[in-house]
């Protein structure tokens, strides 16, 4: 996690000294689990990772929050795997990954 907050101030601080740059967070799960509790899975963890760069001072105006579920896998698995890697969110105008420990919950909130 402190690899994490350590790129969310790297990534705003480049904002700053970019002034006008948009920013997309992008959230990815794994396959563990229906593929619509990935979809809002991946979104919260899209909104956490904008929610810390305004925190660090970025409008909230400038990142769009993107869940892309199980798309986009990093390492490729079958259904209902659980791999680490592909449980991360990334912020772009130049990617950064945010490899998060999982924090999947035993059953779908929503």
């Amino acid at each position: 996690m402190a690899r994490a907050l350590i790129t969310i101030k790297q990534a705003a601080s480049a904002y700053k000294t970019k002034g006008n740059a948009r920013i997309t967070a992008t959230g990815h799960t794994d396959t563990s689990g229906p593929e619509a509790c990935n979809m809002a899975l991946s979104l919260r963890g899209a909104n956490t990772v904008k929610d810390a760069l305004v925190r660090e001072g970025v409008p909230a105006t400038a990142i769009a929050a993107i869940g892309r579920g199980e798309a986009g896998l990093l390492v490729k698995t079958g259904d209902n795997v659980r791999e680490p890697q592909n449980r991360r969110g990334a912020s772009s105008s130049k990617t950064r990954d945010l490899r998060t420990r999982d924090r999947r919950p035993a059953v779908c909130p929503f």
